[in-house]
């Protein structure tokens, strides 16, 4: 319930954005952009935003796959692009996502959602088992001046040991009665 609060809030606060022209991130092209393709590439950023507050990542994803591709100059393929890397990243594609987060925070220092997509990237990354730059994606966070930076893995302890050498500080949530004897 949470996870689609968050995403209904982080999709309405985009929409604003859009819609007043204020935080855009910058264009993926320098071609000009005709007022129809301009009008259609913001109907597909739409509909990806609709289908992502729905849960329909892998719709999401085409969706916004076509502005980044199809429409580069286009006032919102930056942001759809942050977009493309999160839908790619809620659906397991960790390449995908990281291919897409890290070409997003690389537009501009200043890009909408940069403090998220820096976070995403670092995940993304650490789930491909690419430990330093998952690593420097974190220390990126550090460098903004953020006093904490989280790293989730999917286990700590067991199969996931690089955390430790990675983290200031490693921390294991559980249910109750939930893991093995030792965890329970």
């Amino acid at each position: 319930m949470r996870s689609l609060l968050a995403a209904t809030l982080c999709a309405a606060l985009s929409l604003a954005a859009c819609a007043t022209g204020e935080s855009l991130p910058p264009t993926l092209g320098t071609q000009p952009i005709s007022r129809a393709d301009q009008a259609t590439a913001l109907a597909a950023y739409e509909r990806g935003l609709g289908l992502f507050e729905q849960g329909s990542y892998e719709g999401a994803l085409s969706e916004f796959a076509l502005v980044v591709d199809r429409y580069p100059s286009s006032r919102y393929a930056g942001l759809a692009l942050y977009w493309q890397g999160r839908s790619a990243y809620q659906l397991g594609r960790d390449e995908a996502a990281a291919a897409a987060l890290d070409r997003y925070v690389r537009l501009a220092s200043n890009v909408p959602f940069a403090d998220h997509a820096t976070l995403l990237l670092a995940n993304s990354l650490y789930n491909q088992t690419r430990y330093q730059a998952a690593l420097q994606a974190a220390l990126l966070m550090d460098a903004a001046g953020k006093d904490d930076v989280f790293l989730e893995t999917v286990g700590t302890g067991q199969s996931e040991v690089e955390i430790i050498g990675i983290a200031d500080t490693v921390l294991l949530v559980l249910m109750p009665g939930s893991g093995d004897s030792v965890q329970a």
